[in-house]
């Protein structure tokens, strides 16, 4: 926690040095600030433990352990403000209410202090509000993404979706759900095509059915009350990491996946440090196969993250069409679970006009994705290959899929004025001019603007003109 906070915190302060990844304030080592956050709280958590634990301890090892947090807690705290991660401050307002329950006389503070009490409540609730204002279409955007999740979830209740299929299941439901009914607006507005599923129990629900979402809820609660009873250090960096994984997802990215590898190890291990012998040799076998599996695993994984190296590195070079295809080929054994290199990959190879094997390479992104994109690119081929039904119905698919965007029917506008359609084309463009625009997203102002000009031009076309004099 000491390296991220201080390393990024070097970054915001110092001019010329570039933050982790655009467009985002702040992120550490991270891909995205909400995990970053989450590493802060956990680390000043288990600071903050170690102050109330050792604050009147004299030894040597406890000075060190109290030095160490007080260093820690600064540049941590400064860093998870600016991280703006709110499920991470939602998650540490618990942890230290819990630690304050359990390790200090908070109750009878309480009881003295009440008004006091109350006030320091208040304000706490006008904070809330006001990180919810922070980000207004943010909260009810993770609302929706839970909603759509549960509904996954009842559709397949006792054997999931499979692991694999969760984000394709997801845009399946959303796209009925929006064209059962008229939604409202800011549904419309909040509504996306996430890579994240923003809730790691309803993950497993969707995986794995109901039972998968019981029993990652019970592991996530068995090993806080473990740490709790053993009064571990790591207890409520134990509870944040729960809390959090309620509203983001940190089981995508690898520091939390092994932070969180480490506090079940912690909450396995017995309450007085010694374990029993008998209990040696399952363990050992346990291990065993654990190695033996990793062994196995290791070359594939290795080729895989190679691979995505490549791609991501690829993304910066300027070559042309058939010299990048050359250089993904190889790639595609080993990223084919991954739904935007599907795209890249099938994007490539209709530039080059290979329409049907970019099809086949955009269905297979479409079977694990529920990103629009890869439905109208597979509308460009069949354009391309004559096949104006197929293409109608991909792009009336990308539409539902994500409502609030306008390329999809921007894109079904043009095919409609290709071909020689141009009623419905004119219907289409005039559902994009009731759509609302926001005037901070620029690719947005100009779809809108082309798909006026175009209505503009077919409006014109059909419309009677006024007899001269």
């Amino acid at each position: 926690t000491l390296l991220e906070s201080v390393w990024t915190l070097v970054q915001i302060f110092r001019e010329g040095v570039a933050t982790y990844q655009y467009p985002f304030i702040i992120t550490g080592s991270f891909y995205n600030p909400a995990p970053f956050g989450a590493l802060n709280g956990i680390g000043l958590a288990t600071a903050a433990a170690c102050i109330v634990r050792y604050r009147s301890k004299q030894d040597p090892f406890s000075r060190i352990l109290l030095i160490l947090s007080f260093t820690v807690a600064v540049p941590a705290s400064l860093a998870l403000i600016l991280s703006r991660s709110r499920a991470a401050w939602l998650g540490l307002l618990i942890a230290l209410a819990v630690l304050l329950y359990r390790e200090t006389d908070f109750r009878a503070w309480i009881r003295r202090h009440r008004g006091l009490f109350i006030i320091a409540l208040v304000l706490l609730l006008a904070a809330g509000a006001g990180m919810f204002l922070m980000k207004p279409d943010s909260a009810p955007g993770r609302l929706h993404i839970w909603n759509m999740e549960c509904r996954v979830i009842a559709g397949h209740p006792w054997t999931g979706v499979g692991y694999d299929r969760i984000f394709k299941a997801y845009g399946d439901v959303q796209s009925a759900y929006f064209q059962q009914a008229e939604r409202p607006d800011f549904l419309v507005r909040v509504a996306g095509s996430p890579v994240y599923v923003f809730n790691e129990y309803l993950k497993f629900g969707m995986a794995w059915g109901i039972g998968g979402l019981l029993l990652s809820a019970a592991v996530a609660a068995w090993v806080v009350w473990r740490l709790l009873r053993k009064r571990s250090l790591l207890a409520c960096g134990a509870l944040l990491y729960a809390v959090f994984a309620f509203a983001s997802f940190p089981l995508s990215v690898v520091q939390l996946r092994l932070l969180g590898t480490v506090l079940l190890a912690c909450a396995l291990t017995a309450d007085d440090g010694r374990h029993r012998r008998w209990l040696l040799l399952p363990w050992g076998l346990v291990l065993a196969v654990c190695i033996f599996f990793a062994y196995r695993a290791y070359p594939q994984e290795k080729a895989r993250r190679d691979a995505e190296q490549v791609w991501r590195a690829s993304l910066f070079l300027d070559m042309d069409t058939g010299s990048m295809l050359e250089r993904f080929q190889p790639l595609y054994p080993h990223l084919k679970d991954n739904a935007m290199f599907l795209y890249q990959y099938g994007y490539l190879l209709q530039q080059a006009g290979s329409y049907e094997e970019s099809n086949r390479i955009l269905q297979e992104g479409v079977g694990i994705s529920c990103d629009p994109v890869l439905h109208t690119a597979l509308a460009e081929n069949h354009f391309a290959l004559g096949h104006f039904d197929q293409a109608e119905a991909e792009l009336i698919r990308a539409h539902w899929l994500v409502p609030g965007r306008i390329a999809p029917l921007l894109a079904l506008m043009r095919l409609y004025a290709a071909s020689g359609r141009p009623a419905e084309a004119i219907r289409t463009g005039r559902t994009i001019r009731r759509m609302p625009v926001y005037a901070d997203n620029p690719q947005m102002t100009a779809l809108y603007e082309q798909a006026m000009l175009l209505l503009g031009e077919l409006e014109g076309a059909i419309e009677p003109k006024a007899p001269q004099k």
